[in-house]
């Protein structure tokens, strides 16, 4: 029995690149989709990073049809895309105009990509080297999704935010939005790690909630083994069951 929503973000069932936790697996990321099959489960979240962003298969024709083979040939589906590559190089942060627009071109040929491939949800990190920090990056990024939406609505996608603020302005963040293509990417063990409590953040913006990362970290500290951390997970799932939460899963 496979079970369709629950999945595993790229790279977490082959051997690690460069000792990197999260990155595109350049060299073993055909091998997930049979290990995957193994698992039981159905789905990978797709990864991208800057460095070779164009040399990622989901970038070429060639290697979305590769991708489109494997996922009919093993009944696997790459229903989102996690753009770590943004996070890497924020267009909301540079200030070199002729920078920022190459990297929001690069932004705009990623939406192409996976609309292409029939990728339902793009998850926008807006943690890390990607935080909000300013209210100018605030409304810069309310501004460029707001003018953009036609597109992203035409692209047939969604866009889920990850992002490391508090529940209320996370909440103030979305609703800022067309709920139609934009919403939140709930990372539970990033919220454990900044001493964020589960239920408040679902009262504050559960039902703008689009897709889940499950993973586990201890308080202000790294990412651990699953119920080694802080995540209280019978709390994240009653939630998420109250909440009507349908989904991904994204291990």
């Amino acid at each position: 029995m496979t079970v369709h929503n629950i999945g595993v973000m790229q790279g977490r069932l082959v051997p690690q690149e460069d000792e990197r936790i999260q990155s595109f697996p350049r060299r073993k990321w055909r091998d997930e989709f049979s290990l995957i099959v193994k698992t039981g489960l159905g789905l990978i979240e797709w990864t991208l990073d800057y460095d070779g962003l164009y040399e990622n298969p989901l970038m070429t024709q060639d290697g979305r049809d590769e991708i489109n083979r494997l996922s009919s040939a093993f009944g696997v589906s790459v229903s989102s895309v996690t753009c770590d590559c943004f996070m890497q190089a924020p267009f909301w942060k540079c200030k070199d105009n002729n920078n920022q627009k190459k990297i929001i071109d690069d932004f705009m040929n990623v939406m192409e990509a996976a609309s292409d491939l029939d990728i339902e949800t793009v998850v926008l990190p807006l943690v890390d080297g990607g935080a909000i920090e300013t209210s100018e990056e605030a409304l810069f990024l309310i501004s460029f999704f707001n003018k953009n939406q036609p597109l992203i609505k035409n692209l047939n996608l969604k866009v889920a935010f990850e992002i490391d603020l508090a529940p209320a302005p996370v909440k103030h963040f979305i609703e800022s939005l067309p709920q139609k293509n934009f919403g939140v990417n709930y990372d539970c063990g990033n919220s454990a790690s900044l001493g964020f409590d589960i239920q408040e953040e679902f009262f504050e913006y559960g039902n703008y909630v689009i897709n889940c990362h499950i993973k586990d970290r201890v308080f202000r500290g790294e990412t651990v083994p699953l119920g080694s951390g802080n995540v209280c997970f019978l709390t994240l799932f009653s939630t998420l069951e109250k909440f009507d939460y349908q989904g991904n899963l994204v291990l």
